[in-house]
């Protein structure tokens, strides 16, 4: 080994371990790049806590447009009525909404009647609810029997409501910021997020 291979092979083990001798990092450098982390996350939490009770209001309707568009293709599936029933207890607790394949085609949600989802926001959807400043408590659609609003899908896709006619109407969410989003639904079953 020549002088200066030597040289080099000891100018790179210098680089590789620093002064000390020892590899790694040193405490001053640890503490500069916790230090950095701590200020983006400061910075990075307060602007998600901002953004999601948005994203939670979206997909919630979202939720809500895609369990409508399960009520219709079940209906049409089966060729049988599918009801999205709103405000609807279930052994004993009240449902946001439940949707249900109606056996005895009267729009009224009983035991025998086979279950397709159930939505509660308080745990599918925190900060979500019916903005009740709305028309009918944020829920549009004609009441059934029972006095809770109801939405049945025909076989045929069109929809129906508690007196045999046409079942339109709207579903109105809000969010604990006041955020606003709408769901409709019309006549001819097309569903649309307002």
């Amino acid at each position: 080994m020549t002088a200066e291979d030597k040289m080099h092979t000891d100018l790179t083990i210098f680089a590789c371990r620093g002064s000390g001798g020892q590899a790694g990092f040193s405490m001053v450098e640890l503490v500069t790049v916790l230090s950095i982390i701590c200020i983006l996350a400061g910075i990075a939490i307060p602007a998600a806590q901002g953004w999601l009770p948005g994203y939670r209001l979206k997909q919630a309707g979202r939720e809500l447009a895609a369990n409508l568009y399960l009520a219709k293709s079940t209906a049409i599936c089966r060729g049988r009525t599918c009801v999205v029933g709103f405000l609807q207890p279930v052994k004993g607790i009240k449902y946001d909404y439940v949707v249900y394949i109606d056996n005895d085609d009267n729009l009224e949600f009983t035991s025998g009647d086979e279950i397709m989802t159930i939505v509660l926001f308080s745990c599918d959807s925190p900060g979500i609810t019916w903005d009740s400043s709305k028309k009918g408590a944020g829920l549009t659609f004609v009441a059934n029997d029972d006095g809770l609003p109801v939405l049945g899908f025909r076989g045929n896709g069109f929809t129906r409501n508690n007196t045999g006619g046409f079942g339109a109407g709207s579903a109105f969410l809000k969010n604990q910021k006041g955020d606003e989003c709408r769901v409709v639904v019309s006549a001819a079953g097309s569903i649309r997020i307002e």
